[in-house]
C-alpha cells in the first residue's frame, strides 16, 4: 500500500478540485419534461406531522448553544460529528469514559424535538490499524472490540433522557489513508490504494461485526453509512462528465476511490455476502460551488466528473441506486453535507448570499421530490465553510436562513407528486398537503420565465415569503416561488370568505366543527378582518372544548361573578361559565371585572388558548423553558412563558420571520383566532 501524506491530496477529495473545474456552458442546458394573514403562519394554518412521516430538513450544528436557532426554522434532523471511540476507551476495552458535553448535546437535541445523527470514529490508537493515523481503519483484530464498544455505547445512548436512534459509523471512510491525522480530524481514511474499490470490503467487515451488536443493543438502532465523499463517477471513465481513466498519471487512481460504495456491497472474502445487509441508510455529501451569472441549478449540475448525470446531487445519488440496483438491494438514502461555497471568495456577497438562500429552496425541494429521506445542511453555524452557513459570523441569520424557515413551513408534510410539464429554462415540482397542491417553481436558465396560475389558485409567495401579485391570470418570476392552489373546487360556506382568502379552510372547518354560526345570518357571514372581543372569544374557547351544540350551564339570571357583566349581557353565561371552569380570572381584580367589550390581544389569546387547551387542569403553567424565540418579546415580559409555549406546540410561528416577532399588542381578528384554534384543538 501507497500512503499519500500531503494535505493537498486530501482537500481534494473534499472537493478542491471541482472547485477549479466546474463547466460553465450554459448553452448546452437542455429542457426538463403568519398569525396575522402574513404568509408564515398562512402555511402553517395546515402543517401536519402524519402517521408515520418524518421531515427530511435537517443540518449540522457545531456550536449548540444555537439550537434554537434551529428549532426556529422547523428544523428535525442534526447531524453532529462528535463522539470518538478514543475518548470513550483511550487505554483499553474495558474503558467506557463518557463526554457529558456531548452528552448535553445529546440531550438538548431530544428535548427540542429533533433527531441526533450521531457520528462515531476515530478508533484509539490500541486499536488501530496504523497507530500514526487516527482516521484510518481499526485493526482486523480489534472489530470485535469496536462492536462490543458500539454495543454499549447504543445500549445507553438510545435510552432517555438522550434517546440517540441513528448512529454514523466513520465519516467519509472512502477517504485517501493519511499519515499522522489528528484525532480532531473530522474524517474518516480508510482508502486502501491496493485495493480496486479502495478498501470498501474492509469497511463491510467491520459493518459485518458491528450491525448485530448495534441490533442487539436496540433493534429500532439505525446503523448509517459513514458519509462517502463519492469524487466522481466511475460508470464511464475518461468521458466528460465521468471519472478519469484508469491509466491518467496523476488522477487515474481515483477510479478505484469511487468504488468504495461497490466494495461495501461486493463485501471481501470475509463478507462473501456482501455488506448490504449489514447497514440501514446510505449515505453521502455533495457540494455545489458559486459562480455568478449562472442559475443554483447549473451551478450544481456542471461540477466536473458527476456533470453528465445531474451533478454533485443528483448524479452522485442516480449511481448509488444504480450500484444497489446491480446487487440487488435497495436503502433509504441521506444526504448529510451539502452547501453551496464561496471557494473564489468572490466580491459580490450579496449575489452570493442571494444563491445560496435560492439554493435552499432548490435543494431541500428537489430532494423531496427524488425522495432523499434527510438532508443536513453543512451547517448552521456561521460563517461556515467557505461562507456557506445558514448564519453569519455573528451568527445572525443570512438570506438562506430565512428561506429555511419558508421552505420548512411551505412543505412540511407535503407529499411530492410529479415534476411539473413546463417550457425549456423552467423547473417545476408538484406536492400535495391536505386538500391543497404547492407548486415550487424554479428558473433553470437564470432567465425570467412567465407561468399561467394553476385552476383553483389561492395565493403565490417568494422565498422569504412575501406575497406576489398575479397579473391577468400570470405570474413572473426569476428566483424561486410558491404557488398554492386547491385541488378542486371548494364549497364556499361565508358570503364575505372566498377560496381565495388566505383563512378560508380555518373558517370552513370551524363552521363545520359548529364552533361558529358567523358574525350574521342572512346572508352568512364571518366578518373575518374583524377583531375579537373578550366576550367573544369565552363563546369560542368553550364551544371548541366542550364541541357542537354546547351550551352553558350555570345560572346567571341574577347576573355572575363580574361587576362589569349583567345577567342579560349575550354572553353572560359564556362568561360566568369560562370563570366556573377556572380559565379566566377577569380583567381586574378589585372590582372583579371581565371586560367583556374589549379587544383581545395577540398576548391574551395566548393565554387563554392554552389555558382552554389544558382546561382539565385549571392549574396548567407553561413548562417550556424561555428561549426568547421573539424578538419583540422581552425577557421581562408578562406574557413570555406562554407565547413560547404556544410557539413550542406548533400553534404560532409569529407575526413576522424577519426577524421573528410575535406582535404581542396587537389584537386578534376573527380570522386570526380560527386558524389559531384549529391548530390548538386540532392537535388535541
Amino acid at each position: 500500500m501507497r500512503f499519500r501524506k500531503y494535505f493537498l491530496f486530501f482537500i481534494f477529495f473534499i472537493g478542491f478540485m471541482s472547485m477549479h473545474q466546474v463547466a460553465v456552458s450554459q448553452a448546452n442546458q437542455g429542457s426538463r419534461s403568519s398569525d396575522a394573514g402574513s404568509i408564515t403562519d398562512v402555511l402553517e394554518m395546515t402543517s401536519l406531522d402524519g402517521a408515520g412521516y418524518t421531515p427530511s430538513f435537517g443540518m449540522e450544528i457545531h456550536n449548540f448553544d444555537l439550537l434554537p436557532k434551529a428549532k426556529a426554522v422547523n428544523n428535525h434532523w442534526v447531524r453532529h460529528n462528535a463522539l470518538l471511540w478514543s475518548d470513550y476507551q483511550p487505554d483499553n476495552a474495558n474503558q467506557f469514559i463518557r463526554d457529558t458535553d456531548l452528552e448535553e448535546d445529546m440531550v438538548a437535541v431530544s428535548q427540542a424535538g429533533m433527531e441526533l445523527i450521531l457520528i462515531v470514529r476515530s478508533a484509539p490508537t490500541w486499536a488501530r490499524e496504523y497507530e500514526w493515523s487516527a482516521c484510518a481503519p481499526m485493526a482486523q483484530e480489534h472489530i470485535a472490540d469496536f462492536a462490543d464498544f458500539m454495543h454499549e455505547l447504543v445500549a445507553f445512548y438510545s435510552q432517555p433522557p438522550y434517546n440517540v436512534t441513528y448512529y454514523e459509523v466513520w465519516n467519509e471512510p472512502d477517504g485517501v489513508l493519511l499519515e499522522e491525522s489528528a484525532e480532531t480530524w473530522p474524517y474518516g481514511c480508510w482508502g486502501d490504494e491496493s485495493d480496486d474499490c479502495f478498501g470498501g470490503g474492509y469497511y463491510a467487515e467491520m459493518l459485518k461485526g458491528v450491525y448485530p451488536a448495534i441490533k442487539s443493543a436496540n433493534p429500532n438502532a439505525q446503523v448509517v453509512l459513514g458519509g462517502l465523499l463519492l469524487a466522481c463517477d466511475p460508470r464511464q471513465p475518461g468521458e466528460s462528465g465521468y471519472c478519469p481513466a484508469e491509466d491518467d498519471e496523476w488522477w487515474g487512481w481515483q477510479l478505484d476511490q469511487a468504488r468504495f460504495f461497490e466494495g461495501v456491497l461486493r463485501g471481501n472474502e470475509n463478507v462473501p455476502e456482501g455488506g448490504g445487509k449489514y447497514f440501514d441508510y446510505v449515505n453521502y455529501h455533495g457540494f455545489t460551488y458559486y459562480e455568478e451569472d449562472m442559475s443554483v441549478i447549473q451551478m450544481e449540475q456542471n461540477v466536473a466528473y458527476w456533470s453528465a448525470n445531474g451533478g454533485q446531487v443528483a448524479g452522485k445519488l442516480d449511481y448509488l441506486r444504480y450500484i444497489m440496483f446491480e446487487y440487488g438491494i435497495m436503502k433509504p438514502v441521506i444526504l448529510s453535507e451539502v452547501t453551496i461555497l464561496d471557494h473564489l471568495e468572490t466580491e459580490n456577497i450579496a449575489g452570493f448570499q442571494a444563491a445560496k438562500a435560492d439554493y435552499v429552496v432548490w435543494l431541500y425541494t428537489r430532494n423531496l421530490a427524488k425522495d432523499i429521506k434527510a438532508t443536513t445542511w453543512y451547517h448552521l453555524d456561521g460563517p461556515g465553510w467557505y461562507q456557506g452557513g445558514l448564519l453569519d459570523a455573528n451568527q445572525e441569520p443570512t438570506p438562506s436562513y430565512e428561506a429555511f424557515k419558508v421552505l420548512t413551513t411551505a412543505l412540511d408534510g407535503a407529499i411530492y407528486q410529479r415534476d411539473l410539464n413546463l417550457e425549456t429554462g423552467m423547473v417545476g415540482f408538484e406536492f400535495t398537503r391536505d386538500t391543497k397542491r404547492v407548486w415550487v417553481l424554479f428558473s433553470e436558465d437564470n432567465n425570467q420565465h412567465t407561468i399561467n396560475l394553476p385552476d383553483y389558485f389561492i395565493r403565490a409567495y417568494n422565498l422569504f415569503g412575501e406575497a406576489i401579485s398575479p397579473a391577468q391570470g400570470q405570474i413572473s418570476y426569476k428566483r424561486p416561488i410558491y404557488i398554492e392552489a386547491h385541488l378542486q373546487d371548494p364549497a364556499q360556506i361565508f358570503t364575505d370568505v372566498d377560496s381565495s382568502y388566505w383563512a378560508f379552510d380555518a373558517i370552513n372547518n370551524l363552521y363545520s366543527m359548529g364552533i361558529t354560526n358567523g358574525c350574521n345570518i342572512d346572508p352568512l357571514q364571518f366578518c373575518p378582518e374583524a377583531d375579537v372581543t373578550r366576550a367573544e372569544m369565552a363563546k369560542f374557547l368553550l364551544t371548541a372544548i366542550n364541541g357542537q351544540g354546547f351550551t352553558p350551564e350555570v345560572d346567571v339570571s341574577q347576573g355572575t361573578s363580574f361587576s362589569d357583566v349583567k345577567g342579560d349581557h349575550w354572553a353572560a353565561g359564556w362568561i360566568e361559565q369560562l370563570y366556573q371552569d377556572q380559565l379566566t380570572d377577569g380583567c381586574s381584580q378589585d372590582p372583579l371585572e371581565f371586560c367583556p367589550d374589549a379587544l383581545v390581544s395577540r398576548a391574551e389569546m395566548a393565554k387563554f388558548l392554552l389555558m382552554a387547551m389544558n382546561a382539565d387542569n385549571p392549574d396548567y403553567e407553561p413548562t417550556q423553558a424561555v428561549q426568547y424565540v421573539f424578538n419583540d418579546v422581552k425577557p421581562n415580559y408578562w406574557a413570555i412563558a406562554w407565547i413560547e409555549q404556544l410557539y413550542n406546540e406548533g400553534v404560532t410561528q409569529g407575526c413576522d420571520i424577519n426577524p421573528l416577532k410575535f406582535c404581542p399588542s396587537e389584537s386578534v381578528t376573527r380570522a386570526e383566532m380560527a386558524v389559531f384554534l384549529i391548530r390548538g384543538f386540532a392537535s388535541e
